[in-house]
């Protein structure tokens, strides 16, 4: 019996290359004895689909979810995934952009991974990369950073291989909203990492630019907020530390030595009494917006994301051929 897959795949005006990536999808279920069907969450585009897709007869059904606006592609692949687990025997979902960058041919080689280990999330991790250097130079940045700021890294994106067994659990974690890397990473499911290299864009020029990949980064550390916090109240703590030592060697310098200018003392104290009670004032409130964290109800995309969708179109490979 073939495999039942699911591609759900986020589409911004960028149609053209839906249609090739259809085409690929189609060729390679027909090699690999796949039963294939798309889910194109259509996120606001401003442009219809108005070209027919076409060789695609070995796809059992493409979607196309239309979202009542822009909301950027990580809810929208949450949207996508929420409307996936819906659907009766299904074996699992593989999630990629439909660009061209997540190689089709790539596929088959996660859902090879997940042979024999049926729990687990196989991800896509970059074996090359095709950006400048630029963008090289702050994605390394990023990733240091937020080793830093959370003691973890995330080294792959949104292509994954993501079985029907974790699916609901990966719907109703509030994090997917935001970052589904980062919220797979933080789910402690299972993960599989296999290198895969960037493929070339199918047409047109990339949406990201410098805003959107800061977004994108800090939609990331937005998963672990409640971490990033408690680890800058602790190296604040640890400043304090500091500030307090160097407060009482200022004092034992003054009054043990012959070794204080006259007022230096003073204005040294002053300045790191201003430090210590900013400190205080910032470790106090993160404190309270991590309790306020604790509080506040989060959107759980399980729940609130079909509220997002306008319309779903259902396009038969049989009504795509006629047109």
């Amino acid at each position: 019996m073939a495999k039942s897959i699911v591609v759900v795949t986020p589409v911004f005006n960028d149609w053209e290359s839906f249609g090739i990536l259809a085409r690929e999808l189609s060729s390679m279920a027909e090699r690999n004895n796949l039963a294939l069907r798309i889910m194109a969450v259509d996120d606001g585009s401003s442009i219809p689909m108005d070209q027919p897709l076409s060789d695609i007869d070995h796809l059992s059904h493409v979607e196309t979810i239309r979202l009542v606006c822009n909301l950027g592609h990580q809810r929208a692949i949450a949207i996508g995934l929420v409307e996936a687990h819906k659907l009766p025997d299904v074996d699992g979902v593989i999630v990629m952009d439909c660009d061209g960058e997540d190689r089709v041919e790539d596929i088959p080689r996660l859902l090879e991974e997940a042979h024999g280990n049926s729990d687990a999330v196989v991800v896509a991790t970059r074996a090359s990369r095709s950006e400048g250097m630029v963008f090289k130079i702050g994605y390394a940045i990023y990733k240091r950073l937020f080793m830093l700021l959370v003691g973890t890294r995330i080294d792959f994106g949104n292509f994954a291989f993501i079985p029907v067994q974790q699916l609901g659990s990966v719907v109703h974690s509030a994090g997917i909203w935001n970052h589904l890397a980062a919220s797979i990473c933080r789910s402690r499911l299972p993960i599989i990492r296999k290198p895969c290299p960037r493929g070339a864009r199918y047409a047109g020029q990339s949406k990201m630019n410098f805003s959107s990949l800061l977004i994108h980064g800090l939609g990331a550390m937005s998963v672990y907020v409640d971490m990033v916090l408690v680890r800058v109240i602790t190296a604040i703590c640890i400043f304090v530390g500091v500030l307090i030592a160097a407060i009482f060697a200022v004092m034992v310098i003054k009054l043990t030595t012959g070794l204080a200018i006259p007022g230096w003392a003073t204005n040294v104290i002053g300045l790191l009494a201003i430090l210590l009670l900013q400190s205080f004032i910032f470790v106090f409130t993160s404190v309270f917006m991590l309790l306020n964290l604790r509080t506040i109800k989060t959107v759980i995309p399980a729940a609130d994301g079909p509220h997002y969708i306008d319309a779903v179109h259902m396009l038969s490979v049989s009504e795509a051929q006629d047109e």
